[in-house]
């Protein structure tokens, strides 16, 4: 059921490593979004659309469903400066294992909800189905 996607913690990067609070990295909204928190900035490189990419397509969600929240002190992790093109490679790759982990978390959620295993599961734009039926969103189990 992997699919191509990210194996939750198989050995951190770096500013995950130092910033291991998931919540620190993003939120899952009862709303239908989740929300990302950068620990670098925009300046011109497009970062924040690329974060967004990366946090969507790990989630299985539409690109539409993710917010990105401003780098802040008071919530952002602590990725240290922003400079050169780095920020994908650190930045980037910390916020793939951050949602591959909720992805794992959601899906063993959903799993124990509708009486399954997670190989038995799918996600399409945040909505987990059942091979045998029944079907949960990430929103309903946030």
């Amino acid at each position: 059921m992997n699919g191509g996607k990210q194996q939750a913690n198989p050995g951190l990067p770096g500013s995950l490593e130092t910033n291991r609070r998931l919540d620190r990295w993003l939120k899952i909204g009862r709303d239908g979004t989740v929300t990302i928190y950068p620990g670098k900035v925009e300046i011109g490189q497009g970062i924040l659309t690329a974060l967004a990419q990366i946090a969507a397509e790990e989630l299985d969600v539409a690109l539409e469903r993710v917010q990105v929240a401003v780098a802040s002190t008071s919530h952002s992790p602590d990725e240290g400066t922003t400079s050169g093109s780095r920020s994908i490679e650190e930045s980037g790759v910390a916020l793939r294992f951050a949602a591959a982990e909720a992805r794992e978390i959601l899906l063993a959620r959903a799993a124990e909800r509708l009486g399954t295993t997670i190989e038995q599961l799918a996600v399409a734009d945040g909505v987990i189905t059942a091979r045998s039926g029944g079907s949960i969103s990430y929103w309903e189990l946030a």
